[in-house]
């Protein structure tokens, strides 16, 4: 009896010792060996050893603007998000807080798309406020909300657009500062002669611009300056 349990534990142990694919080749055919190869074959794409783990950097490409997050209609994250304000942002010189209290505004020029698309903004002034409150009232109740949404927003541009790609728009005010409808309007229609597509882009660096400057009349700001 001993003998042959020593029989058996040799036989497992030769078992052991073998390819485990030569022996399915024995009971299955040489075919075997195919598929285990096309099994154990991991794409490229799924290979572990050159998967990465997400960067900081593609995160924030596919993170939107906070300053954008909360909107029921957010604008895309291909013009909005953290990486692309951090981007344009890395191209400008810093805002000239001081020439709001010298001059009453302040412009920055913004690269938003190298060799293709920059423009100036500037800050709106009192003035400038009420006067496009005043033109809202233009339109009736029977004006979808969008289209008064959309009217406000490119009257706003209109105002704080002062140049597109070294151009500068339309002068709206006259040498003592006073708006005049007519001229207002030229400026409106340059901005209405845009591409819709790149109106967004402008008014999502628009807000950017607008939240720099507040950056820089923040009271931690000013005391460096």
């Amino acid at each position: 009896m001993d003998d042959v349990q020593k029989k058996i534990e040799r036989a497992r142990a030769a078992a052991e010792q073998r390819d485990p694919v030569k022996i399915l080749e024995e009971r299955y055919g040489e075919v075997v060996r195919e598929h285990l190869a096309d099994a154990f074959n991991i794409p490229e794409s799924e290979d572990p050893g050159k998967f990465e783990k997400k960067g900081a950097a593609d995160t924030d490409a596919s993170t939107i603007d906070p300053l954008f997050a909360e909107m029921p209609v957010p604008p895309s994250v291909s013009i909005a998000s953290v990486a692309r304000r951090k981007e344009i942002e890395s191209r400008l010189d810093p805002i000239q807080v001081e020439h709001l209290f010298a001059t009453g505004e302040v412009r920055q020029e913004v690269v938003i798309r190298p060799s293709r698309l920059r423009v100036t903004f500037k800050t709106l002034r009192a003035r400038e406020d009420l006067y496009l409150k005043r033109r809202l009232s233009e339109v009736t109740s029977a004006d979808s909300a969008r289209y008064v949404e959309d009217r406000f927003l490119s009257m706003l541009l209109a105002a704080q657009l002062s140049a597109v790609n070294g151009r500068d728009l339309p002068a709206f005010t006259d040498k003592e500062g006073v708006i005049s409808d007519a001229n207002f309007n030229k400026r409106l229609d340059a901005i209405l002669d845009l591409p819709v597509i790149l109106l967004e882009e402008i008014w999502v660096n628009y807000r950017w611009f607008e939240q720099r400057v507040r950056d820089a009349l923040s009271p931690d700001s000013l005391k460096n300056g």
